[in-house]
């Protein structure tokens, strides 16, 4: 009891020196001199995206699951292609 009362406590003045400590990290309302959200187009991102070229059939297991006599789970693995 007296650990969770002591965690309730360290919880609570933790929230409060949140609230109070400056936001130093927001972000400004205004860009900085020079800086424009515009991306010039030399200096533009380059997206790399991954291609895997499968061929022929895809095979996945799976597993089915059914009672069997008495009640019991019975799991059989069966292959599936598509």
């Amino acid at each position: 009891m007296k650990k969770i009362a002591l965690g309730f406590a360290a919880a609570l003045a933790l929230s409060l020196a949140a609230l109070t400590a400056p936001a130093s990290a927001a972000p400004s309302a205004l860009p900085a001199p020079g800086l424009t959200d515009i991306a010039h187009p030399a200096v533009t991102k380059a997206y790399v995206e991954r291609r895997v070229i499968r061929r022929g059939p895809r095979c996945t297991v799976r597993k089915i699951v059914r009672r069997g006599p008495y009640g019991r789970r019975v799991v059989t693995t069966k292959r599936v292609c598509y």
